[in-house]
C-alpha cells in the first residue's frame, strides 16, 4: 500500500502551502498577543480610575454604547479575515 502521507507525493505547492502554515500562525498569535495586551492595559487603567468607572455606570447609555462599539469592531475585524 502506498504511503499518501510522504514528502515524494507531494507537490511543490503543496509543500510551499505546509511550510507557510506556521508563519502564518506565528502572525495571529502575535495579533492576539498584542490585542490580549492593549486589553489588559485599558482594563488595568480604567480600573484605577475611580471617577472614570462612576462615570461609565452613571450614565447607561455610555456603558452601553461600550458594549455595542466593542462588538461592532469584532464584527468588523473578523470580516476582512
Amino acid at each position: 500500500m502506498e504511503n499518501h502521507l510522504s514528502n515524494s507525493n507531494f507537490s511543490q505547492q503543496e509543500l510551499n502551502i505546509s511550510q507557510s502554515i506556521p508563519v502564518y500562525l506565528t502572525k495571529v498569535y502575535n495579533w492576539m498577543a498584542i490585542a490580549l495586551l492593549l486589553t489588559g492595559l485599558a482594563a488595568y487603567f480604567t480600573a484605577g480610575s475611580e471617577k472614570l468607572i462612576q462615570i461609565i455606570f452613571l450614565y447607561k447609555i455610555l456603558l452601553c454604547l461600550l458594549i455595542i462599539s466593542s462588538f461592532s469592531l469584532f464584527v468588523y475585524f473578523a470580516a476582512r479575515i
